[in-house]
């Protein structure tokens, strides 16, 4: 049994050769008092003429029905005789009034239940079928309610007369619901917006505050599972960085650290609403971490890190080339897929990557001894010293020079401005210029960085010619060398 939700129907006013009563409008209107018929619609079509194919498959309509007779039938009625008889539609004769009737019900309804709310024959009522891949037959409904007007491309492409919005009855607005069909179907497809969003946060990586921003309806009734969708993309598909550039910023409080760090984070990305998320506390510091490309880190000191992830998951989440390492969040873990870090506190920079390396004492009360201070260094290549009405910047030697001078840093001191005063007079646009024009030598820096950031090889063809004598002995390499250095071309050899 056919048991659709969404119906057309169409049905001639009147039997086009007996002239008997075949459906009024009042039988129509009848179903707008039913409760399970949410939307419905309808029009009369009165003015329009068969063509030709309406006469082939008319006259198809008649042999195939003369095949059907019984022996006894067809020595009284010969083919011929039953298609003059029963063959009345012929290209461009007036086509008789007839309405066409869509709507959709709350529930699966038989087509039985259906006739016999009109009073018609069960033949004349039809289920829609969805379009490929539809669940929800929205889509559907919307291709019924254009055919209504004939103004499809399709339909208009036949000749066929395109009617007024005003002839169509309805106890809805058609109209709108087009057009937004017509959005929803550049945008989605055949998908419903659930599967569309599933889909795109899955494994496409559409962030969630994307889909927030696209479609908040769409987020607020798949809350749960476009969460799960999202930490999965996160957890399993996401691409890492291939290379992480991490940026402390100190200076004392209430200096304009916070509005420097988004500022940074800003300018970096500039196509992003949000391009940051901010790390909370000691149990829940990527709680809610959506891939955004800059973590910031407000208000820390050295030791609290450390204390906080201990030194080797603070130095992996730190690494200028990171890994594919999970952190504890509540409940589960994460991937850290943010290019940037951006750290600010009170302490100076020198005493913090001081700290990140020295010597201290787990949760546990393991006293754990430091490191080589170069190993925190080489992590912070770009440091910027706040003060009241100036600034600094300093570019770690070693590693924009590719050299291990990691423990030098180059100065470029006293560029004039002042975070906080930006922040507590400046607003839109004006706040933007003057950002922008701060915060653009921590952006060359980022691309220069980018730019010295060797790509791995991956041809056996392109390894270069240094790697040649890897895993020989020095003595082997060094007699190759020699007999090369002093090899004599002969003629004939």
């Amino acid at each position: 049994m056919v048991m659709p939700k969404v119906f057309n129907i169409m049905q001639y006013c009147k039997h086009p050769i007996t002239g008997e009563v075949l459906i009024t409008e009042e039988q129509i209107k009848s179903l707008f008092d039913r409760r399970t018929i949410k939307l419905l619609a309808y029009i009369l079509h009165d003015e329009e003429d068969f063509d030709e194919e309406d006469e082939e498959n008319d006259l198809n309509r008649c042999k195939k029905e003369y095949e059907k007779l019984s022996e006894e039938e067809k020595k009284e009625t010969s083919l011929e005789e039953y298609v003059k008889k029963n063959h009345w539609k012929k290209a461009g004769d007036k086509k008789p009034p007839h309405f066409h009737v869509v709507f959709r019900t709350d529930r699966n309804t038989d087509l039985e239940t259906v006739a016999d709310w009109l009073g018609i024959p069960v033949q004349y009522v039809d289920g829609a079928r969805y379009r490929k891949g539809e669940r929800d037959g929205q889509l559907t409904f919307v291709d019924l309610l254009r055919y209504l007007t004939h103004e499809s491309e399709k339909e208009q492409a036949k000749g066929k007369h395109r009617y007024p919005d005003e002839k169509v009855i309805a106890n809805f607005d058609f109209r709108a619901m087009i057009d937004e069909a017509d959005i929803r179907e550049a945008r989605y497809g055949n998908k419903s917006p659930k599967d569309y969003y599933r889909h795109k946060v899955a494994y496409e990586g559409m962030s969630i505050s994307e889909v927030i921003a696209e479609n908040e309806d769409a987020y607020l009734k798949d809350m749960t599972f476009l969460d799960k969708c999202r930490s999965k993309y996160l957890a399993a598909f996401a691409k890492m960085p291939d290379l992480r550039i991490n940026i402390y910023l100190d200076g004392a409080g209430g200096i304009g650290k916070n509005t420097a760090s988004k500022a940074i984070a800003h300018v970096l990305y500039p196509d992003m609403e949000k391009a940051y998320f901010e790390a909370g506390g000691a149990n829940t510091s990527f709680e809610g971490y959506d891939g955004e490309p800059v973590i910031i880190w407000n208000d820390c000191r050295s030791t609290d890190l450390v204390q906080r992830f201990e030194r080797n998951e603070l130095f992996d989440i730190l690494d200028p080339h990171p890994t594919d390492a999970r952190h504890n969040i509540k409940f589960g873990s994460v991937r850290l897929t943010n290019p940037i870090n951006i750290i600010n506190g009170i302490e100076p920079y020198n005493k913090f990557l001081d700290g990140l390396a020295g010597a201290y004492v787990d949760k546990r009360g393991v006293m754990h001894s430091g490191e080589d201070s170069s190993q925190a260094y080489r992590r912070f290549p770009i440091i910027m010293c706040l003060r009241e009405d100036d600034y600094d910047l300093l570019f770690n030697k070693g590693v924009f020079n590719g050299t291990r001078e990691y423990m030098e840093y180059i100065s470029y001191n006293g560029l004039v401005g002042s975070f906080a005063k930006v922040s507590q007079r400046l607003a839109g646009q004006a706040k933007e210029v003057v950002i922008v024009d701060m915060t653009k030598p921590v952006l060359d820096s980022v691309i220069k960085l980018k730019d010295n950031d060797i790509k791995k090889i991956e041809d056996v063809e392109d390894i270069p010619d240094e790697f040649k004598n890897y895993g020989k002995k020095k003595e082997d390499v060094q007699t190759s060398e020699e007999k090369a250095k002093n090899w004599v071309w002969t003629p004939g050899k």
